[in-house]
């Protein structure tokens, strides 16, 4: 399945955390240098590491452990990011089955947008520090990755993982009544944000 297991270390200046797929095991600290050692806990198709100055705040959900790496700036945005993951992983574990890792990791990236490797979701700083209808869709659908594709893989016709990922983010969003305002801003947010995407891939 094109999947693999690994040990890594990555080595940044010790201003720096680093957030990595898999647990970390430690932490070593010299020179003005930190090195963070990570382990993969169940074979992965890809590896994620984002490395910034992060606030690092735990959480415990029932046994499950939660990190938020967020930059200094956004840290106050932590307990509600967390409370919306909570509630988006607790609405896919009724639908779609028992959430199957130990851990999640909810981490600030610069690049655009949402993004799902195993056990974690990263989200842009502009969604963060504006967490409106459409950032809770966002991580609605990154959210459902962890069951599309990291559990349920359609190989090869991966299109279906980001149908079934999209499916349960409207489908959480509906059920939360975010799709049903008068206004209808997250369809027409949505709908602008494909026609965008749609104009980049053709030119």
């Amino acid at each position: 399945n094109k999947k693999f297991s690994f040990n890594i270390k990555i080595t940044v200046p010790d201003s720096i955390n680093v957030v990595c797929s898999g647990m970390l095991v430690k932490m070593d600290t010299s020179n003005r240098k930190r090195s963070f050692y990570y382990s993969s806990t169940i074979p992965e198709s890809f590896l994620s590491i984002s490395a910034a100055v992060y606030k690092i705040k735990e959480y415990d959900n029932e046994g499950m452990k939660i990190k938020s790496f967020l930059f200094p700036e956004h840290q106050s945005q932590s307990d509600t990011l967390v409370e919306i993951f909570s509630k988006v992983l607790n609405f896919y574990q009724e639908k779609f089955g028992k959430y199957p890792f130990p851990d999640f990791k909810i981490v600030e990236t610069e690049r655009r947008g949402g993004y799902a490797p195993l056990g974690q979701f990263l989200l842009s700083s502009q969604m963060i520090g504006n967490l409106d209808d459409l950032g809770i869709f966002t991580i609605a659908h990154e959210v459902a990755h962890q069951w599309f594709p990291h559990i349920r893989m359609f190989f090869p016709d991966y299109y279906l993982n980001e149908s079934f990922a999209q499916y349960a983010a409207f489908a959480y969003s509906d059920f939360i009544g975010i799709t049903e305002k008068e206004d209808n801003s997250l369809k027409k947010k949505f709908f602008l944000w494909i026609l965008a995407l749609t104009a980049t891939l053709m030119n």
